[in-house]
């Protein structure tokens, strides 16, 4: 192939790229993260959340995106927080603690809520059951 074709073939390429319309991900998630407090067992719970998805395929910056905030044992704050994941209209909410998980599931019914370190989750309300994945408002979330 001579010089001129090959300079011919790279000007149409540039040319193609240049006028493209750029590629949108519409597929990337986003998890709004709310920690409940500073310590180490609840830095552990998110890493292993985060480690979990990242093994099923949602790898950080590529299809998924977390929103972190911390409320720091703080009901007020961590109610502002929630509400903040409910505007910003984030996929899912992971949650911790009993009283932080209380909190989320009281501001929204629309954002699936993954939970950890909630003693008694039954007795406390934040499930119906045990033995279901189901939200205690019965729906689930697709998709995921």
């Amino acid at each position: 192939m001579s010089r001129l074709a090959i300079l011919v073939v790279l000007a149409i390429a540039v040319v193609a790229i240049l006028i493209m319309p750029p590629i949108i991900r519409t597929d990337t998630k986003s998890v709004g993260i709310s920690g409940w407090g500073t310590n180490p067992e609840f830095g552990r719970s998110i890493a292993g959340f985060k480690e979990g998805l990242a093994e099923n395929g949602f790898v950080e910056g590529e299809n998924i995106r977390f929103i972190l905030k911390n409320s720091e044992t703080d009901t007020v704050i961590q109610r502002q927080i929630i509400e903040s994941f409910a505007k910003e209209e984030v996929d899912l909410i992971f949650s911790l603690t009993t009283p932080g998980t209380l909190i989320a599931k009281e501001v929204t019914d629309t954002i699936p809520i993954v939970f950890s370190v909630v003693t008694y989750p039954v007795e406390a309300g934040v499930i119906h059951s045990l033995d279901s994945s189901a939200a205690s408002h019965g729906e689930r979330s697709e998709g995921w």
